[in-house]
């Protein structure tokens, strides 16, 4: 189960928020993930890792994952 909290705007500001994050963490932070042994194509965000994550919770968003 996974749950998503964003308080700082709407969908369209957080929708933009998840490309831009997205982005930055292809160009900056793929070095041990899925997106950098890969080495392009078509990426969704489960191949950008853990860095990508951090950098949502930077800004702002609240993502919470726990098992049933």
């Amino acid at each position: 189960m996974c749950s998503l909290k964003y308080t700082k705007g709407d969908a369209y500001i957080l929708t933009a928020l998840f490309i831009v994050e997205a982005g930055l963490t292809i160009l900056y932070d793929t070095k041990d993930s899925l997106a950098g042994k890969l080495k392009g194509g078509i990426l969704t965000p489960a191949c950008l890792g853990d860095a990508y994550l951090d950098r949502l919770d930077k800004a702002g968003v609240e993502v919470a994952t726990r098992f049933l």
